[in-house]
């Protein structure tokens, strides 16, 4: 059967290298990552190999969190908005991760049309946001 796209959610290791070759052969073209590691690293060969795009855990997470936040700021500070604003505010959110990853990741030497640009991406910028609120706090 036809797989654009693949949701590995459920746990770590779940998609190993033949699932991966089944995935490449079956047309699948982004697999996005919705438990932690849901890949093993034959499996990411594979994909990588194929040139499958993988949305990293880290940044397709993010919708989660967002989407708590927005519901905790609606909830706690009483912020009004139709569901059509909820979802316009999630979808900025997530375009702006998604800039941020492929941003960070071209600054740093990857390519952007790389499979593996936004996996890296993902976690330069998140090392970046870290590592700048330390030193906005002093830690550093």
């Amino acid at each position: 059967e036809r797989c654009d796209v693949a949701f590995p959610c459920a746990s770590e290791n779940e998609i190993d290298q033949s699932d991966a070759i089944n995935l490449v052969n079956s047309g699948c073209l982004i697999l996005v990552e919705g438990s932690n590691m849901p890949c093993t690293p034959e499996a990411v060969d594979v994909l990588r190999e194929a040139n499958v795009l993988i949305a990293p855990a880290l940044a397709a997470g993010a919708g989660g969190v967002t989407a708590g936040e927005l519901e905790l700021n609606h909830e706690c500070n009483s912020m009004q908005w139709s569901p059509e604003d909820f979802e316009s505010k999630l979808q900025e959110a997530m375009k702006q991760t998604y800039q941020r990853a492929l941003k960070a990741a071209t600054d740093f030497g990857y390519q952007k049309e790389s499979s593996e640009a936004l996996v890296h991406g993902a976690v330069i910028s998140a090392f970046l946001t870290i590592a700048q609120g330390m030193n906005d706090q002093g830690c550093v």
